[in-house]
């Protein structure tokens, strides 16, 4: 609605001198280049960690839009019921049948977490969530040790990766708020709430945290508030507040309003499910494309490491700018995929203008 779209505006807007002056370039600068010597892989490795009986589509509409923001290699972690409609779905996808959640007996969720990890050792980025469901507390007890495993274990593993949750997976958060505040130097957390997912998490996390000063008024500043005060939380933390306008704020730069970016650009007018899990996928490349293009131009030194490292003074992070870059491209293929198909869109159309969308970010950068 005009006055909620107002309210947001009023509230969020980013400061003047966080976004240069060509939005494209900026897109465009964090995108990984063509790489003519590159291997497979290269380009990015991405996990799925979801899928259940009744959710197939959601890792695969996050799996895919991944590949067609440009990483090279998506391996879906699911239900073993949901593995052979997920891989029927698209070869492109290697697909492995983690867990049973209909099996009979003692869930061993220590096991389903050890497969799951040692799928995500040498992945770039994991998203967790998309079709997870949440009737099978064995399924939760298990993603909640994935999410520690990913954030404390060894560097050598792990090191870098950045983990992106969406959907089932934000219920982990809501019901154990204590696993954002646990995370290595190096690693990358994104959170990607829906209103309706927002209120809830806002919800647990003020019950969590004590003694809130009193000018936190809202998630992203509870969220910095109760990271603050943990000794053990060096990690970087995003939350990207889906809605009419897209809100992306640091949780590192104290989850402040006057810091956050918004995506003003215009989507479709059609809202079909598994946006959020292109989103999401989206996202997740787009950071893979961010932190690998920035180690390609440390080794070429094409840029000297204390100028990459001067990050403090700026007032957006790549990882921030990354997870804008995702909605941006979301938002514009949404648009496409609307112009083309009107109100009789779905989520693949969507998925197959992803691949252009990209590509005109990029081209329209260098001009």
């Amino acid at each position: 609605p005009p006055d909620v779209r107002a309210h947001i505006l009023r509230h969020f807007r980013p400061s003047k001198d966080s976004l240069p002056s060509s939005l494209d370039a900026l897109l465009a600068s964090s995108l990984l280049p063509n790489l003519p010597h590159g291997h497979k892989g290269s380009s990015g490795k991405i996990l799925i960690v979801g899928g259940s009986p009744l959710f197939t589509g959601a890792p695969y509409y996050a799996a895919l839009s991944a590949l067609r923001s440009g990483a090279d290699l998506c391996t879906v972690c699911c239900d073993v019921s949901a593995a052979p409609s997920i891989k029927g779905y698209s070869p492109e996808l290697m697909v492995d049948g983690c867990w049973d959640g209909s099996a009979d007996g003692e869930f061993d969720s220590d096991l389903v977490s050890e497969r799951v990890l040692a799928r995500a050792v040498g992945m770039n980025a994991v998203v967790l969530g998309p079709g997870l469901g949440r009737d099978h507390p064995g399924v939760a007890t298990a993603a909640k040790k994935i999410v520690r495993g990913l954030l404390v274990r060894e560097e050598k593993k792990y090191g870098g990766v950045v983990v992106v949750v969406d959907a089932d997976g934000l219920d982990l958060f809501r019901s154990d708020p204590s696993l954002i505040a646990c995370g290595r130097t190096g690693r990358r957390l994104v959170l990607t709430p829906n209103a309706n997912e927002y209120r809830k998490l806002s919800e647990a996390y003020t019950r969590f945290a004590d003694g809130l000063p009193e000018r936190v008024q809202n998630l992203e500043e509870t969220v910095a508030s109760v990271v603050s005060n943990r000794h053990d939380s060096e990690h970087e933390i995003v939350i990207v507040r889906k809605g009419a306008v897209d809100i992306i704020s640091s949780i590192n730069d104290g989850g402040s309003p006057e810091k956050a970016l918004s995506c003003l650009e215009t989507g479709g007018l059609k809202r079909p499910g598994g946006i959020g899990d292109v989103l999401a996928g989206c996202i997740a490349a787009m950071a893979v494309h961010a932190f690998v293009a920035k180690n390609i131009r440390m080794k070429e030194k094409k840029v000297r490491r204390e100028e990459e490292n001067k990050g403090s003074d700026e007032q957006a992070s790549p990882l921030q700018l990354a997870c804008y870059a995702g909605c941006v491209l979301t938002r514009r293929a949404t648009a496409e995929a609307w112009n083309k198909r009107h109100r009789a869109v779905t989520a693949p159309d969507i998925l197959d203008e992803v691949g252009k969308a990209l590509w005109e970010m990029e081209k329209q950068g260098e001009e």
